[in-house]
């Protein structure tokens, strides 16, 4: 039998094993929480924050519906924060890509600018998503849907896939469905599930309080609010948990666009301009098999900036412009994707900021925030900032193409080499000297532009149903029909030209 002081250290044993078993536990436990806020792919711990945090921001964004904070909300910022670090990196870098192509749009249509979230939800701005429901695209439409708004779907293109085209149906979607709803978030819950959806929430709500209509909806449509919420939550504060986007290589970010209406190939594209068919796929993801197709409407083409004037010299007729044309001179291709372009540095200035640099260097916001790794839009005078400008003067020559390509014939286009796609790094970009690139004096003028690095400057000009060339040659002083003939390559055609087509102005 045990005695009182052998019972009561015994006791003390039991207890300090039991102690000891519970605080291993608790560091065992502890240890794989730590591991699991740990981002997978780069090793590298990820930082904290708070709900109060998350709610403090969330207040903050200035939305076209007023941010809540609320368990979903929670839900889906810890996944694009924490669990889906990979994914939110690819969206941020896509971008720079796709961002300012619908800024643009959404200001054409009078719409709020933080729509463009709408996508990143929809298909985490990737043009080739595709859902279980088999909806396609940057804005994922259905087939009669995307359909009933103008877009093109057969077996060889599919333009809910075009950033251009798809967006322009998904706003005008989006803006029939405010006007009828007079609501954002039952505009938003419309565009997810379907007016059909809405209208018997509605019915059964017996409001249209978007507050009282939810209950009555689909889950997945309850949530889509939410899930805005946390979208427009990562497109704005993701630097404050240490995310960095994948950005694209620069021919995927300093791009043009060209509206064609005869059939052209991949391949004859990439052999006229020297870039792989991987990278014309890629800028161009509506066209299913490498080909776009003749079209009296007109096929959008994007490419790098740098080779469009290879590629309108192959044109001949280039019926639609967005900005100037280069030099009818072949322009460089090399080998080397870091040769395409050169860095400089420029120094802000008191009037300067993000949207008119992006104009002085013709290229968008989000690619110099991303080249700079700016946390916001604000610059202050006297920053000094890292661009980049493609090589695209006609004093240069290509390596692959004989001089001064004029014929169409896909024979006389062949090349001995395609350079290789691969990813490269912006810090093995030569530098050239801010100098170099023909900026006018920065003190003289207050606004400023960017000299053409090309030879010849054109504007361009649509014309008017019922209009002579005589008659657009006297809006111009200083232009003749001869020159208009001339740069044009029209002949002897005076008529007048297929409405809607634009043609060629010199600048003088």
């Amino acid at each position: 039998m045990m005695t009182h002081n052998q019972s009561r250290n015994f006791k003390e044993i039991i207890l300090t094993v039991f102690y000891t078993l519970l605080i291993l536990m608790t560091v065992s436990t502890s240890a794989q929480q730590s591991f699991q806020y740990y981002d997978q792919n780069i090793y590298d711990p990820i930082p904290t924050y708070t709900e109060e945090d998350i709610q403090t921001r969330l207040k903050s964004m200035d939305l076209c519906i007023t941010p809540e904070y609320s368990s979903v909300v929670k839900s889906y910022v810890k996944t694009y924060m924490v669990t889906g670090r990979q994914k939110a990196r690819s969206i941020i870098g896509r971008t720079v890509m796709y961002f300012p192509i619908f800024e643009k749009y959404l200001k054409d249509f009078g719409l709020p600018s933080e729509l463009k979230c709408v996508s990143v939800l929809e298909s985490a701005l990737d043009p080739h998503a595709k859902s279980r429901s088999k909806a396609t695209g940057l804005w994922q439409f259905m087939a009669p849907t995307g359909r009933e708004y103008g877009l093109q779907i057969n077996s060889t293109v599919d333009e809910r896939s075009d950033p251009h085209r798809s967006t322009k149906a998904a706003l005008t979607y989006l803006r029939k469905l405010h006007d009828r709803y007079g609501d954002w978030s039952l505009a938003l819950a419309a565009y997810n599930s379907g007016p059909g959806t809405v209208n018997r929430a509605i019915k059964r709500a017996r409001s249209k309080r978007f507050s009282r209509v939810a209950k009555y909806l689909p889950r997945e449509t309850r949530n889509y609010i939410p899930a805005f919420f946390a979208a427009a939550y990562l497109v704005h504060y993701y630097h404050e948990h240490g995310i960095e986007g994948n950005y694209p290589d620069l021919d995927m970010q300093i791009t043009d666009m060209v509206t064609v209406y005869n059939r052209v190939t991949f391949e004859d594209i990439a052999n006229v301009t020297g870039l792989s068919k991987y990278t014309v796929r890629d800028l161009n993801p509506s066209y299913k098999k490498g080909i776009i197709p003749a079209s009296q409407r007109g096929n959008y083409v994007i490419l790098p900036e740098r080779v469009m004037g290879s590629f309108i010299q192959f044109l001949k007729y280039p019926d639609s412009r967005n900005g100037m044309v280069y030099s009818s001179e072949s322009i460089n291709v090399y080998k080397d994707p870091n040769d395409h372009f050169f860095k400089t540095k420029y120094k802000v200035l008191p009037t300067d900021n993000l949207q008119s640099l992006a104009n002085l260097f013709r290229c968008n916001a989000y690619s110099i925030m991303a080249w700079n790794n700016l946390k916001t839009d604000v610059l202050y005078p006297g920053q000094e900032l890292v661009m980049y400008q493609p090589f695209v003067s006609s004093q240069y020559k290509s390596e692959f193409l004989a001089p001064a390509i004029t014929t169409r014939e896909p024979s006389a286009l062949k090349v001995t080499t395609v350079p290789k796609r691969k990813k490269y790094s912006t810090n093995s970009i030569a530098s050239i000297p801010l100098s170099k690139i023909n900026v006018d004096v920065l003190s003289e003028k207050p606004t400023r532009t960017l000299k053409s690095l090309s030879e010849e400057h054109y504007v361009f000009y649509r014309v008017v149903r019922g209009e002579s060339l005589v008659q657009i040659a006297a809006k111009f002083p200083g232009v003749t029909l001869e020159d208009i003939l001339t740069l044009n390559d029209l002949g002897n055609r005076k008529r007048s030209v297929k409405p809607g087509s634009r043609i060629k102005i010199k600048r003088l």
